[in-house]
C-alpha cells in the first residue's frame, strides 16, 4: 500500500535524512554522477557504431560503383570472355553491393538506448524510499 505524503512532510524527512548523516548527500551524488555517465557512455557507443556502420556501406557502395564500372568497360572492350570471366566481372561489384546494403541496414536497425530512463528509475526508487522511511 502506497501512502501519498504530502511535499513538505517529504521534503522534511529528506532533510531530517541529510542533517543526521552528511556524507550520504555526496555519496548519492557521485551515484547518481555514476548512473547518468554510464547511459551516456552507452549511448555514445551505440552511435559511434551507427555511423561507422554507415561509413562502411558508403566505402562498399562507392567500391561496387568503381568496380561495376570497370566491368561494364571491360565487358564491352573485351567481348570474347568466357562465361566464368564474366562472372567474376559482376559477381565481385554485386559482393561489395550486397556488403554495403547489410552494413547500411544494420546500421539502421541499431536503436539508442533511452537516456533518461536509469535515472528516472533511480529516481522513483528514491522517492518510494523516502516515503517508507517517513510511514515508518
Amino acid at each position: 500500500m502506497v501512502v501519498a505524503t504530502p511535499p513538505r512532510l517529504m521534503l522534511k524527512q529528506l532533510i531530517k535524512l541529510l542533517v543526521l548523516s552528511p556524507g550520504l548527500l555526496r555519496e548519492h551524488a557521485q551515484g547518481y554522477a555514476a548512473l547518468a555517465s554510464q547511459a551516456w557512455q552507452q549511448h555514445l557507443r551505440v552511435l559511434q557504431l551507427r555511423w561507422a556502420l554507415y561509413a562502411l556501406a558508403l566505402v562498399c557502395g562507392l567500391l561496387a560503383l568503381g568496380l561495376g564500372s570497370v566491368s561494364c568497360l571491360l565487358w564491352a572492350a573485351l567481348p570474347a570472355l568466357s562465361e566464368r570471366h564474366v562472372l567474376v566481372l559482376w559477381a565481385l561489384p554485386l559482393v561489395w553491393l550486397a556488403g554495403g546494403l547489410l552494413c547500411f541496414t544494420w546500421a539502421r536497425s541499431l536503436r539508442l538506448p533511452p537516456l533518461l530512463d536509469q535515472l528516472q528509475a533511480q529516481v522513483k526508487l528514491d522517492v518510494q524510499a523516502l516515503r517508507t522511511a517517513q510511514v515508518a
